[in-house]
């Protein structure tokens, strides 16, 4: 399977948040794979206490050994339509970054952590 939706839900209200995201997904995307974690994350894997939201990134890492296309979807998403559009567009641009919020890219990476994420942009 090369399309995946990844999600990290520790505590309860989190993860009836995944199970309703993976039926989600489910209902409108029968071509990706969900990959959810919860409560204990992995051997290996930091706390949040320890390194905030840093699961997202070992969860990432280990979905991409499996997929080539990856979605990352906090427990709140709700899919309402299929991802079709949304994954063409991954594959041609190689990347999607939702900005239609409050918040902005820049206020929750690292500058340092683009050259990382984006290598082959100037």
């Amino acid at each position: 399977m090369t399309r995946c939706v990844v999600n990290v839900a520790t505590g309860d209200h989190y993860r009836r948040g995944q199970v309703r995201l993976r039926g989600d997904v489910s209902a409108f995307d029968e071509g990706a794979e969900f990959m959810g974690w919860t409560d204990p994350l992995p051997n290996g894997w930091p706390s949040h206490s320890d390194v905030p939201y840093g699961f997202k990134a070992f969860s990432l890492v280990e979905a991409a050994k499996t997929h080539r296309f990856l979605l990352w979807c906090d427990a709140a998403i709700r899919v309402v339509r299929p991802l079709e559009p949304l994954w063409e567009r991954i594959s041609r641009d190689g990347y999607w970054l939702a900005l239609k919020d409050p918040w902005t890219n820049y206020q929750w990476t690292a500058e340092s952590a683009y050259p990382h994420l984006f290598p082959d942009m100037p």
